[in-house]
């Protein structure tokens, strides 16, 4: 091996029927894994403190390909959230799609733990979603926005008249960006599991004062 060789990669492959013996971090890849299937390879470039994490054939991220930044925040943060090894300081994600495209991401963990304390809040407030609690869902709205609490009310019945009972709701990703009139903001991509489909919601929080300035259901 040349000594002007710096950087050192470790390799891990594992696919939902396959495993390696080789694996780095195999909690955190099985992580990745259940909640996306299809192949992940895991890289640590030693050097640069960045984990390196490839996803293809997955079926969800072939079918939902629009939303593929939402879910490469995901995939970031299921890593930052699961990795045993702290020595690191960036996240790189790149998805590969069955027709040959591929898009790549890059997190810092500065910006990933910005996230995490933002999971309280979307925690919250799909906390009262679920409880049905509309009256404390619209005090969860920026002031200065002008939120309904009866247009709040009807949106959620008439989902749940047509779909049947909300089951669940889970986070499938996150971008960040800035708007004139919100500022800065963070969205949240969440997935509302009722009895008879599933849909799309999603949460913009402003990062002025983490306080709700859209619920969206597209």
């Amino acid at each position: 091996m040349r000594k002007n060789i710096l950087v050192i990669l470790i390799i891990t492959l594992l696919s939902c029927n396959k495993s390696n013996s080789f694996q780095i971090e195999p909690n955190a890849v099985k992580k990745v894994i259940d909640f996306y299937k299809g192949e992940c390879i895991l890289i640590k470039n030693a050097e640069s403190k960045c984990y390196e994490i490839e996803l293809s054939k997955s079926e969800l991220l072939n079918y939902d390909v629009n939303s593929i930044d939402y879910h490469a925040g995901n995939i970031a943060y299921i890593l930052y959230k699961n990795l045993n090894d702290k020595n690191y300081d960036n996240v790189k994600v790149k998805i590969i799609i069955n027709n040959g495209d591929n898009f790549d991401f890059n997190y810092s963990v500065k910006e990933l733990s910005e996230v995490e304390s933002y999971m309280s809040n979307f925690e919250e407030i799909t906390n009262l979603i679920k409880n049905k609690e509309y009256k404390k869902l619209f005090y969860q709205f920026d002031k200065s926005f002008d939120a309904n609490e009866k247009s709040i009310n009807i949106m959620f019945n008439n989902v749940e008249n047509k779909l049947g009972k909300l089951n669940d709701i889970y986070c499938s990703g996150f971008k960040n960006f800035e708007t004139d009139a919100c500022g800065k903001v963070i969205e949240f991509k969440a997935v509302l599991m009722y009895e008879k489909m599933a849909i799309n919601m999603f949460l913009c929080l402003s990062k002025k004062n983490k306080k709700l300035v859209l619920l969206l259901i597209p």
